[in-house]
């Protein structure tokens, strides 16, 4: 169990890099990656428990609260590494589940648990999509069985989404309209909202903060 009572149940996270042996400079690639994680653990600090790590130089780890809107950072994750060049992709395994050891003092590939195990189940079962996508195992059927069926149709959807779309995207959720991400963006607010609408986001957000509710009722249930 972890060691937060209020918590009794984490959100493991493994990812890995698609392609990574194909990368051209992987010692390059991986410091970028690095520089990435480090600026999401910046702005995701009050949504993980335990930082994201590079660990082997193409797989990522790291603890989320199911109650910080995890898929919500998980896609932020996702969008910072797009912009990358060459553009990064991850398969990600998620595991809902108990951390068997200590937080204090250890790194994230340090950690163990149920949570763990099924993160790595989960992505093992991703890799066999043989593409981009985010899976989850909690060790409860039906939750799975309906938590997957919705994030493979929001991978469908983002996977499409242009590098327009997903600038437009992340400018319009972190300035909040569309007149002040056209302003960061220069150009005209018609287009933000143009190419948020090509990308359904309205619809991707909706579904994403009903996964994001879900899961954090879900942990609270187990709790009681």
């Amino acid at each position: 169990m972890g060691d937060d009572g209020h918590h009794p149940e984490w959100l493991a996270l493994i990812a890995d890099v698609v392609g990574s042996r194909r990368l051209p400079d992987r010692e390059r690639a991986q410091r970028e990656i690095e520089g990435v994680l480090e600026q999401v653990n910046r702005e995701a600090v009050g949504s993980l428990r335990s930082p994201l790590g590079l660990i082997r130089g193409d797989e990522i780890q790291g603890v989320l609260r199911p109650d910080g809107d995890p898929l919500a950072w998980v896609r932020r994750l996702r969008y910072r590494l797009v912009q990358l060049q060459p553009p990064v992709r991850l398969r990600v395994g998620l595991g809902l589940g108990e951390v068997a050891t200590a937080f204090e003092g250890r790194h994230t590939w340090e950690l163990d648990g149920p949570a763990f195990h099924r993160s790595r189940e989960a992505l093992e079962a991703a890799r066999a999509a043989r593409g981009p996508a985010t899976l989850l195992r909690s060790g409860r059927r039906d939750l799975d069985e309906g938590v997957n069926a919705l994030l493979g149709l929001l991978d469908a959807l983002v996977g499409r989404w242009t590098a327009e779309q997903w600038e437009a995207i992340a400018a319009y959720e972190d300035a909040g309209t569309y007149q002040r991400a056209a302003g960061r963006l220069g150009i005209a607010f018609q287009n933000v909202q143009k190419r948020c609408a090509a990308a359904h986001w309205n619809e991707v957000r909706a579904a994403e903060a009903y996964l994001d509710q879900l899961l954090a009722r879900t942990t609270r249930e187990a709790g009681r």
